[in-house]
């Protein structure tokens, strides 16, 4: 018998919404949320995006998880995937059961 419990796991990117999105010039305006590791503050800014990240399906009020890296003054955006509306942009929960011995077993996603 396992007892289910519901466990936050970070996700891999910063959570954002869509503000504006500029395909032919490859860029994209986020309203983020802090980003501790240059100690930024949540802000709504213009982000160029690689290549690679096509742009063609995201619009204006989407909420999304994203990915960035410094470049020549700038902040590129390398990854961006859209959230659906029960994913929460702070964390994504991960159902795991924890049996009579003690130990944890994955309940699926």
């Amino acid at each position: 018998m396992c007892f289910l419990y519901r466990l936050p796991l970070p996700q891999s990117g910063l959570g954002a919404e869509v503000v504006r999105v500029d395909t032919a010039k490859q860029r994209i305006v986020l309203k983020h949320e802090p980003i501790p590791s240059i100690k930024m503050p949540s802000m709504t800014m213009r982000f160029g995006v690689a290549k690679e990240v096509p742009l063609d399906s995201y619009q204006s009020g989407d909420r999304v998880q994203f990915q960035f890296k410094e470049a020549g003054g700038s902040l590129d955006v390398t990854a961006l995937e859209k959230l659906n509306e029960s994913t929460s942009p702070t964390f994504i929960a991960w159902d795991v059961g924890i049996d009579w011995s003690g130990k944890c077993c994955p309940m699926g996603f």
